[in-house]
């Protein structure tokens, strides 16, 4: 039998084998990031010159070219402020997918069947990897139009947090990127399919660390809210994603992610209809507290500029003006108003106003339990 010292090390053998096959993915990962930092670096190249282009079409001085111009100089200005924004984990996850029932893509590169071909598996339970994605916080193209990084909000994105090992659908590894600016810290995996011996390249597809949600409940919190984006839960997915036809009211107890959820589904409606809300979106917090808590949240998702959030308190300063109210009501007036029974009457035309959601279950209010 063994002994001490050779248990030992054997153990410290088999750390220093973990050790470096997480440096090596790292490693995979880092080449992939150094791919998506230089292709952001010529799609910032492309936008500066449409805008330097857009600027001298201006200079003919024709109505037509002058609306041109400015339409150039306004999409060209867009484009480029997000490409300039460098957020930590710009790049957070990453897929590896089996062979799915078609073979047709959507608008983002990505296939789009979400169910695994009938023989992805082989009799021997061993698979091949047959598509890759990489999840990030705006969506990214090389120069064919291959996808490097797959926005969140994407269609192609949502099993990244749909999938789990009772409903994996294609998935076989689910991957959370630590990273920040341009260098990779660090990677936490998920098995979804723990039954199958899955090749990538002709290798056994490796598997780091104790999970995407240990690794998240171990970051270090902060005074100010973070987005989530990278340990988004299925069931708080089906809440960002829900449809925009209705009134989505969403229930919870106390630290369960409900304004989380909120800020993350306002940037998911930005991203799906951008006709829709170009008039923007505004977000009203109870209290200033939470509106400075929460204020950085959506500039790290990649959409600012197009979300208000305001207290409660200054949409009247703002409505206003910095005098608030001069006119008065008579007293008898003045006291219908401020009563109990004039607080009911508003309430009731507040909901008469909207489509009432439906019960829970059938697709109009949605509730989920405590988050990571």
């Amino acid at each position: 039998m063994p002994n001490a010292r050779q248990k030992g090390a054997s153990v410290a053998a088999q750390d220093a084998a973990v050790d470096s096959l997480r440096d090596r993915e790292i490693g995979v990962e880092q080449e992939h990031l150094d791919r998506v930092y230089h292709r952001l670096e010529e799609k910032i190249d492309e936008a500066e010159f449409l805008m330097h282009d857009a600027v001298k079409r201006g200079q003919v001085g024709t109505p037509g070219a002058l609306a041109e111009r400015d339409a150039q100089v306004f999409r060209a200005g867009v484009h480029l402020n997000r490409l300039n924004s460098e957020f930590e984990d710009f790049l957070f996850g990453r897929i590896d997918l089996l062979l799915g029932k078609d073979g047709e893509r959507g608008p983002d590169g990505a296939y789009t069947s979400v169910e695994p071909a009938d023989d992805a598996v082989r009799e021997d339970a061993t698979a091949d990897i047959a598509e890759t994605l990489h999840i990030g916080r705006i969506g990214v193209l090389d120069a064919d139009y291959a996808p490097l990084v797959i926005d969140w909000r994407a269609p192609a994105a949502a099993p990244f947090y749909r999938s789990t090992p009772k409903d994996p659908g294609r998935v076989v590894r689910r991957r959370v990127i630590r990273s920040k600016g341009r260098k990779v810290l660090g990677v936490e995996d998920d098995l979804m399919r723990p039954e199958l011996t899955a090749y990538l390249g002709g290798e056994k597809l490796p598997v780091i660390g104790d999970g995407a949600l240990m690794a998240a409940l171990g970051q270090a919190r902060s005074h100010t809210m973070r987005d989530i984006v990278a340990s988004i839960q299925a069931e708080q997915d089906l809440v960002i994603r829900a449809p925009a036809a209705s009134v989505t009211e969403v229930t919870g107890g106390p630290g369960t992610g409900k304004t989380a959820v909120a800020l993350h589904r306002a940037a998911y409606l930005l991203y799906q209809d951008r006709r829709r809300y170009a008039g923007g979106i505004l977000i009203v917090s109870p209290t200033p507290l939470l509106v400075a808590y929460t204020e950085g949240v959506l500039p790290s998702l990649g959409e600012e500029g197009q979300v208000a959030i305001r207290a409660i308190g200054s949409l009247t300063e703002e409505a206003t003006g910095p005098e608030g109210a001069t006119a008065y009501d008579e007293p008898a007036i003045a006291r219908i108003k401020g009563s109990s029974r004039m607080l009911a009457v508003l309430r009731k035309a507040a909901r008469g106003a909207l489509e009432v959601p439906a019960p829970a279950g059938a697709g109009g209010q949605l509730a989920f339990g405590d988050e990571p």
